[in-house]
């Protein structure tokens, strides 16, 4: 039975952490017949240990909607295309997701590859998460998290589309429908 682990997040979670401790012992997981997956769309890995690429976060950073998944058929063939039994891939990208037909898809594109999917999310109380986001958009300037708090002030401005992000119940729940 070929198993999938996607990692999904979500952000400000300990996430880079636990993908560079996989990039580096990812000779120790292939002899345990687990794959670490970081390939990109163009079938080259990213050395930083996610699929982000996959994941299109214009919608997202735009207009407030919810990211989408490039080409999901081809994303579950990239993950199903290696030979180990167990497959793992992680992107706190995934967190962004808030459409449910993006999850069903890609559900259903997974499927075709994996018999078991586990979703794996860690989370973190809602008012940390949000002071981290703002705090991480301030040092780096990095586009989503300015977007999506409005700006570089001391305490994030929460807006409906916030509220959505941090609704943890509502995140856990769509994947969960599927997953």
């Amino acid at each position: 039975m070929k198993t999938l682990y996607l990692h999904i997040g979500s952000h400000k979670t300990g996430t880079t952490s636990i993908q560079q401790s996989l990039v580096q012992h990812r000779n120790i997981l292939n002899a345990q017949n687990i794959a670490f997956c970081t390939i990109k769309p163009d079938g080259t890995n990213n050395d930083k240990g996610t699929v982000h690429q996959w994941i299109n976060l214009k919608p997202f950073i735009e207009e407030q909607k919810s990211a989408t998944i490039d080409n999901p058929t081809a994303f579950a063939s990239a993950l199903g295309s290696h030979d180990e039994s167990t497959v793992i891939a992680s992107s706190e990208n995934f967190s962004f997701i808030g459409d449910e037909s993006v999850v069903e898809e890609l559900f259903e594109s997974l499927s075709r590859h994996f018999e078991q999917i586990k979703i794996v999310i860690y989370i973190r109380r809602q008012d940390k998460h949000a002071v981290s986001h703002h705090q991480e958009g301030a040092k780096s300037q990095w586009n989503a998290e300015i977007g999506y708090f409005k700006g570089v002030k001391a305490l994030p401005t929460l807006e409906k589309s916030n509220f959505d992000y941090l609704n943890y119940e509502k995140k856990i729940g769509l994947w969960a429908k599927y997953f």
